[in-house]
Order: C-alpha cells, then structure tokens, then sequence
C-alpha cells in the first residue's frame, strides 16, 4: 500500500506538475499571443499612419496640380483675350491705312485726271492757237 500510495502521489505529483507546466505553458504562450497582437495592432497603427500620411500628401499634391492647372487656364485665357485685343487693335490700323491708301489713291486718280484735262485744254488751246496762226500765214500768203 505504501508503494501504491507513493506511486499515486508521484503520479498525483507527477500530475499537479504537468498542470503547472501547461498552465505556464499557456501563460507564456497567451503572453507571446498578447505580444503578437500588440506587435500586429502597432503595424496596423502605423500602416494606418503611413496610408493616412500618403493620402494627405496625395491630397496635397492633387490641390496643387489643380490649382497650377486653373492658374494655366486662367494664364491662357488672359494671353488670349490680350491676342484678342491686340489683333482687333491691329485689324483698325489695317482698316485705318487701307481708308487712308484708298482715299489717296482716289486724290492721286483725281488730280491725275485733273492734269490730264488741264494738259487736254492746253494742247487744244495750242492746236487752236495754231490753225488760227495757219489760217493767218494762208491768208498772209494769198495776199501776197
């Protein structure tokens, strides 16, 4: 009896010792669980971080291009409206020169037809002047 009692306590001892050891087992393995989950929530924390900080940046960098994009915009449409201006400016002075060209040439055609009037009179006066002469010289030369 005293053998089968030592060998139950050393079996009851045996016992009561796994237990401790699987109950330190599952202490160190729930410490090394709560370690892993604390280590996977600080990577989330920080992949969260990170996407957070790159989604601002992003953010960033698109308000910047579409500012850049609406100053271009503006920029293009200020450059045009001044093209606009400058060739309507231009379009009156070309208006302006071909008024001023065809009104000039109008007073050179006229004074040119004046002249040729005035040059078609005095040489009709000359012709006129010298039939009177002929007839003058004939009449002279009859007499004679």
């Amino acid at each position: 009896m005293a053998t089968a009692k030592k060998s139950e306590e050393l079996t009851q001892e045996d016992a009561v010792a796994q237990v401790r050891d699987l109950q330190r087992t599952v202490m160190k393995l729930r410490g090394e669980m709560e370690q892993a989950h604390a280590k996977v929530e600080e990577a989330v924390r920080n992949a969260e971080r990170e996407s957070d900080k790159e989604t601002s940046q992003l953010k960033a960098t698109i308000a910047s291009l579409r500012d850049a994009l609406e100053q271009a915009n503006m920029d293009k449409d200020l450059s045009l409206k001044a093209a606009d201006v400058a060739y309507a400016k231009e379009i009156e002075q070309l208006k302006v020169i071909a008024a001023t060209l065809r009104e000039q040439l109008e007073l050179a055609q006229f004074d040119k037809d004046n002249a040729l009037r005035a040059q078609q009179v005095e040489a009709q006066a000359e012709i006129a002047q010298l039939r009177e002469m002929i007839i003058v010289m004939r009449n002279g030369m009859e007499r004679h």
